[in-house]
C-alpha cells in the first residue's frame, strides 16, 4: 500500500485524485500507517469529523479498492 501511495504522489494527492480533496485536512491531522488506513471504518471515519455518509463510504471503497491492487 505504502508503494501505491508513493505512486499516487502521497495520500493528499492521492485523496484529491479520487475526488476526495475534504479529506485531507482530516488526514493530515491524524499520522496513519498504511495498515490502520486499510482497517478504517465508516465510524472511525465520523469520530474523525467526516459526518456525510456519501464521502466516508467512497473513502472506504476507495481504499479497499487500492488494497486489492496489491492481493491482484
Amino acid at each position: 500500500l505504502k508503494q501505491q501511495l508513493e505512486k499516487a504522489g502521497g495520500l493528499s494527492k492521492w485523496l484529491c485524485s479520487v475526488g476526495l480533496h475534504q479529506f485531507v485536512k482530516i488526514f493530515e491531522k491524524q499520522r496513519f500507517t498504511e495498515v490502520e488506513l486499510l482497517h478504517l471504518t465508516m465510524n472511525d471515519l465520523k469520530k474523525m469529523g467526516a459526518h456525510a455518509v456519501g464521502p466516508r463510504r467512497k473513502l472506504i471503497w476507495a481504499i479497499n479498492h487500492l488494497g486489492q491492487k496489491l492481493v491482484d
